[in-house]
């Protein structure tokens, strides 16, 4: 009896996983997509470059935006230095 009730309690979560990696799997073809798109219109970029594009123009996450924490000091480095 324990088998049944367990899939119960269990059957939302496995649906929304499910859900979550179609949703994914569609959205990473659409970025792979875009990616093959500026290779076959010949574009000649450095790595740097690239990474660069791929934040800002797919993640639209540009690497020197603050507010990613990427670029600022750690706030706890001088804690206790007092």
């Amino acid at each position: 009896m324990l088998a049944p009730t367990k899939h119960v309690v269990e059957l939302p979560v496995l649906k929304s996983v499910t859900m979550d990696a179609d949703a994914d799997t569609q959205q990473n073809l659409e970025l792979h997509a875009q990616v093959h798109q500026l290779f076959a219109a010949g574009m000649e970029w450095t790595i740097d470059q690239l990474v660069d594009w791929m934040y800002r123009e797919l993640f639209l996450m540009p690497p020197d935006d603050p507010a990613l924490g990427l670029d600022i000091p750690d706030p706890f480095s001088t804690v206790g230095t007092r």
